[in-house]
């Protein structure tokens, strides 16, 4: 990894070259606009705190416009890469900042113990998302940690009100929970995706329904795909907040049951005419409250549909796991797969990254919040052992730790 100081209108950005790409850690134009607008989307009661956390140093704009608005608090900046903190201090960039009697710089080394960040973590650490991109894989688990934090943060900030309001409709219909669900004798299971590969999956999913020995779950956006060729998952699960995905519903159900996260969108659940089954999630307090007063077990989210689905399955006590559809990638520019509402072709471009094909042969590309869910998927299957997990998507990213095995031979030979 190597840095460079680049000279813009305004002031110095930083451009880091790490593998075969690059990328800058402030605007290639603008860097104090840029840092500007940054702090003014700081949420005010982390603005309010004794002392104010940053993690991620960068070139320093942003923390000094954070010092102009906060004249008179003490702010503390987390620098995850060591080798970027003594380049940057060889620049005299941050002269001034670190002149400042009232901002400290803790950088995290080798031998610094990371358990103290991560309760800090939990309070009212402010990131500066850039610098996650250039952390030493010596702490890659405080990134992902790091990574989970942000999409959280970002959904409550973003659909804050949304989750509140579809909870409590939710809990008014009175549904049961996943103790209620019955499941056909089997412990083995299909999790459904609608990523690009699942359309040439179709065919052997059929073969798999018919032979009555597997358990079919799917996500929403898979569930028209499903039926349309003629295949009746034993369950479908939704998760967003967003009135929209009301639309992947939008079928004759036959009686298929419903699993919805409690903050799903309320109008897709009361909606919905066949069997309906609320999932309670870990990290929304609402639900975990409401978990406790039924006896009720608390899921895992992820972030996704997929990765809430992935916890339901195990929870229920599901001992083989094949997904299919999950391509956590851009599988042949598309997004999904054919008659998704969601489908669309996507562009190469400079935001998007680079992870290992399913084949292990070449690089395909995914986006940020994508290699997310990879990496939540990779770190499951470390803490879940007592289950087979095998990814049959054919297509797509590789994950780790997963049993890649073509779909026909899992469901000829599991």
């Amino acid at each position: 990894m190597k840095f460079e100081l680049i000279e813009t209108r305004t002031a110095p950005t930083v451009k880091v070259c790490k593998a075969e790409n690059h990328f800058y850690l402030h605007s290639k134009y603008d860097p104090l606009k840029e840092a500007t607008k940054w702090v003014n989307g700081i949420e005010q009661e982390k603005l309010q705190a004794k002392e104010i956390m940053v993690l991620g140093c960068g070139a320093g704009h942003h923390i000094q416009v954070l010092r102009k608005i906060c004249p008179n608090k003490k702010i503390v900046v987390y620098e995850l890469n060591s080798y970027f903190y003594d380049w940057i201090i060889q620049t005299k960039a941050i002269d001034a900042l670190l002149q400042d009697e009232n901002i400290t710089f803790r950088v995290i080394r080798s031998n610094t113990d990371l358990s103290d960040l991560a309760n800090e973590l939990k309070e009212e650490m402010i990131i500066f998302k850039p610098a996650l991109n250039m952390v030493d894989d010596r702490f890659k688990e405080m990134v992902h940690i790091l990574e989970n934090y942000l999409i959280q943060e970002r959904t409550v900030k973003d659909q804050g009100q949304d989750l509140i309001e579809n909870f409590y409709k939710n809990v008014q219909l009175e549904d049961q929970g996943l103790k209620a669900f019955n499941f056909k004798d089997s412990t083995k299971a299909v999790l459904v995706s609608a990523g690009p590969s699942l359309t040439k999956q179709l065919p052997l999913l059929k073969q798999a329904e018919m032979s009555g020995e597997f358990i079919i779950g799917c996500v929403g956006t898979a569930f028209i795909p499903l039926l349309t060729f003629g295949i009746k998952p034993d369950f479908v699960m939704i998760a967003d907040p967003k009135e929209a995905i009301a639309e992947q519903l939008a079928i004759e159900q036959a009686e298929i049951p419903l699993f919805y996260l409690s903050t799903a969108s309320s109008k897709a659940v009361i909606n919905y005419r066949g069997p309906r089954f609320v999932v309670w999630q870990k990290g929304f307090p609402l639900a975990e409250v409401e978990a406790g007063k039924r006896n009720e077990p608390l899921i895992a989210t992820g972030g996704s549909v997929a990765t809430c689905l992935l916890d339901v399955l195990v929870t229920l006590g599901v001992k083989s796991i094949a997904l299919i559809g999950q391509d956590l990638a851009f599988t042949d520019q598309k997004s999904h797969a054919e008659n998704t509402h969601a489908q669309r072709n996507i562009k190469n471009s400079p935001f998007l990254l680079k992870v290992m094909d399913y084949y292990q042969k070449k690089y395909v590309y995914t986006s940020r919040n994508l290699q997310v869910y990879l990496k939540w998927f990779e770190r499951y299957v470390e803490s879940n052992t007592d289950v087979e997990f095998f990814n049959c998507t054919e297509g797509g990213a590789y994950i780790k730790g997963w049993k890649h095995r073509p779909f026909a031979e899992y469901i000829k030979n599991v």
